[in-house]
């Protein structure tokens, strides 16, 4: 049956009801079915509703008025996916001119043949001309569909991958420059010598948009997965896991495995499926999954990233591409051309003229240049700052002097630069419903879905939400992605993102100048992820995924006993029998989550706690991270439970962690502090046999290293007598 989408302004809805009631005939003899907003159901998510019409329309119909060209949300959402679709699938998009207006200047409307002759408004019509014009379009619209079915052949990309993933982030505006890098990956990819290639900068420097211009650009990819792990802004404590990115590879690329013997295995697997393939593989914003601290810089936090990585320097047939602020120290082992690391710079003073310019930013070359200098060529700043003056100062460059300096000065130079232009944007939406949709996105580290949209507009959270209508937050979607270039969509979907540097900024916003806001919506949506799973103790990490968001946002709420209690605990721990570790082997996962209990990992827990759990979350993130073989931070985590422990009346937990503590001096060669830590253990252990004989084990182990056989065989043959 033919689909018939109404794209209307709400101001012109007595139009869009005469339109309706020509085509009712048709319904009602089951020709045609029609959709408008109007049939959105109460307590229905409206942005879903209004997509999947847009996606499944054979025509669309456009009431063409001032009021519908001036709606945000109709030119910024509704017309570009119809001419797309128009453009790619042959469907019928036909305008009808309602009232006078400009119609004829806007370039996409003006070249299309209207429904009345001439494009003449229906509202300079008669009545009963305007209801033959009504009626005629009726008629005719189920023919219409029928040809364009019949005639259309949609073209299909000889570009066009076997298996695409496409998980990159959305990056608006022109590129400029970056010859060198792109003749690079060219180079790289048409040669077999080349396996992974290491771009280098800090955020906001166009690492991704980078990527994202050669890959527009370059056919023939038969296999491609793009992931981004980009995360909320800099912090180098930030624990994210890897799992999302390995169960959707392996499900794209057909593995229903779900048990792995090690984290190892897990990076193994993936290296196999990919093996013998001609792929390019991109893990965008790495550095979340890496160490940020002197000590151990660079080096890779998951085991399953760092085994695929060294099965991957070794593929022949692939191209694997990251992009991070900091080299991956796992690789510093291959030489160039096999493993390429390559520090990006900013744009030159050039190439970021060009950039201002083709924001529409004008001025003499000399200005341009200066406004350049001044932003450090940070790609990032640069476009926020050419849009600002667009679309405030009719590109003038020399208004870039009115924008008042930082308030607070956070972050490395180059994302003060993008700050201050942020800071800018503030001030303009103060008040408006952008300023709201950008602290909104500051909640998130991740790009939000519609419906996680919905629900915090439908709770109308003051100082946030509240007090925004519909067509308002509509169009300040449209707004912010369409006029601002703040905003995109993500994966060719619903979920709307934005750059981390954006989302860090919005959110400390919020976070600092409306706190009961921040944690009304955290609460909010702690409550939304703890509620959906099907399941109350989900089976598998996939499953999970809602827990995990639950525990953040909890956490970030204050409430973190609650998230404790009601989530960690009985739902992915399920008490001591630690499920999501022994069952899953899922430590990255459980470390991820266990951070949020802590306001400096792995040393101080959250003083929201009891005493109780302060030493169960210490205790916990030493066994996970003993695991996953990141001993120094498991040395220094479990000293923090120890200093707790001890003086507690629990000895034989006080002797398991000492003897813990030594077992991971001796692994990191410490074998004075080894022994030590032995000997405290067995004080502890005198009344316990079976740990009394483990720390006389580990202490006489302890002997061994050091070179005195003597001294241990004597522990051994006299303590585990007794």
């Amino acid at each position: 049956m033919t689909k018939v989408f109404i794209s209307y302004s709400h101001k012109d809805e007595a139009w869009k009801d005469r339109l309706q009631t020509q085509l009712a005939v048709l319904e009602m003899e089951g020709l045609l079915s029609v959709w408008e907003d109007r049939q959105i159901a109460l307590g229905d998510s409206w942005y879903p509703e209004i997509e999947t019409a847009l996606n499944t329309a054979d025509v669309a119909i456009l009431l063409i008025s001032a009021d519908f060209l001036t709606s945000r949300f109709i030119r910024g959402e509704e017309i570009p996916r119809l001419l797309e679709r128009r453009e790619q699938q042959g469907i019928r998009v036909i305008p009808l001119i309602l009232k006078p207006c400009p119609w004829k200047k806007v370039g996409w409307l003006s070249a299309m043949q209207g429904a009345s002759r001439d494009n003449v408004p229906l509202s300079t019509l008669v009545e009963h001309q305007q209801d033959d014009i009504l009626c005629k379009l009726a008629e005719k619209i189920h023919d219409l569909v029928g040809t364009c079915r019949s005639g259309f052949s949609p073209t299909i990309s000889p570009t066009t991958p076997s298996i695409h993933s496409d998980r990159l982030p959305t990056v608006k505006g022109g590129f400029f420059g970056r010859i060198a890098e792109l003749q690079l990956l060219n180079d790289a990819w048409s040669g077999n010598t080349t396996r992974i290639i290491q771009f280098i900068a800090p955020g906001g420097t166009g690492k991704t948009k980078l990527l994202r211009h050669w890959l527009n650009h370059t056919a023939n990819i038969p296999v491609l997965f793009e992931w981004s792990f980009y995360a909320q802004g800099s912090s180098e404590d930030k624990q994210t896991s890897a799992t999302p990115f390995f169960s959707h590879a392996f499900a794209k690329l057909g593995s229903t495995r779900e048990r792995f013997a090690s984290e190892e295995d897990k990076g193994d697997h993936l290296a196999e499926l990919l093996h013998g393939k001609r792929y390019v593989l991109v893990l965008d914003g790495l550095e979340p999954l890496q160490h940020g601290g002197a000590a151990m810089r660079g080096a890779l936090k998951d085991k399953a990233i760092r085994q695929l990585l060294r099965q991957l320097a070794r593929h022949p047939c692939g191209l694997c591409i990251i992009t991070t602020r900091l080299a991956v120290h796992e690789l510093s082992d291959h030489d160039a051309p096999t493993v390429i690391r390559h520090d990006l710079q900013n744009l030159m003073a050039a190439d970021g003229i060009q950039l201002l310019q083709s924001l529409g930013v004008t001025g003499s070359a000399a200005e341009l240049g200066k406004a350049v200098g001044e932003y450090g060529g940070h790609a990032l700043a640069l476009s926020l700052l050419g849009n600002v003056l667009r679309l405030r100062h009719q590109g003038d460059v020399r208004k870039r002097d009115t924008l008042t300096a930082l308030v607070k000065a956070t972050g490395n130079r180059d994302s003060r630069h993008a700050f201050k232009v942020m800071q800018a944007y503030a001030e303009w939406f103060a008040g408006e419903p952008e300023l709201a949709l950008l602290h909104l996105l500051g909640l998130f580290d991740h790009p939000i879905g519609q419906d996680v949209l919905q629900m915090l507009w439908d709770a109308q959270i003051p100082h946030l939400t509240a007090g925004i209508d519909e067509d308002e937050w509509l169009e300040a979607i449209a707004s912010l992605r369409e006029e601002h270039h703040l905003l995109s969509q993500h994966d060719g979907g619903g979920d709307l993102d934005c750059h981390p540097l954006i989302r860090e900024y919005f959110g400390g916003q919020l976070q600092n100048q409306q706190p009961q806001a921040w944690q009304q919506a955290h609460e909010r949506l702690y409550e939304y992820y703890k509620a959906l799973p099907e399941k109350e103790f989900p089976d598998t990490l996939e499953e999970m995924q809602p827990l995990f968001s639950a525990v953040a946002h909890g956490c970030a709420a204050g409430l973190h006993s609650q998230a404790l209690e009601e989530v960690y605990w009985p739902r992915l721990r399920r008490g001591e029998d630690n499920y999501i570790c022994k069952s899953h082997g899922a430590f990255s996962d459980s470390l991820a989550v266990l951070a949020f209990f802590f306001t400096k990992p792995w040393e101080n827990t959250t003083e929201k706690l009891e005493q109780e759990y302060k030493e169960g979350l210490l205790d916990w993130v030493s066994y996970c991270l003993r695991s996953l073989g990141r001993l120094h931070e498991a040395e220094q985590s479990y000293q923090a439970y120890i200093n707790i422990i001890k003086t507690t009346l629990y000895r034989k937990r006080t002797a398991i962690a000492f003897n813990n503590l030594s077992e991971v001096q001796l692994l990191l060669g410490k074998i004075n502090e080894a022994e030590k830590l032995a000997k405290e253990a067995i004080k502890f252990a005198s009344d316990n046999k079976n740990w009394y004989i483990k720390t006389s084990a580990t202490h006489a182990y302890s002997l061994l290293q050091r070179g005195d056989i003597t001294a241990a065989a004597d522990i051994l043959v006299v303590r585990l007598r007794c």
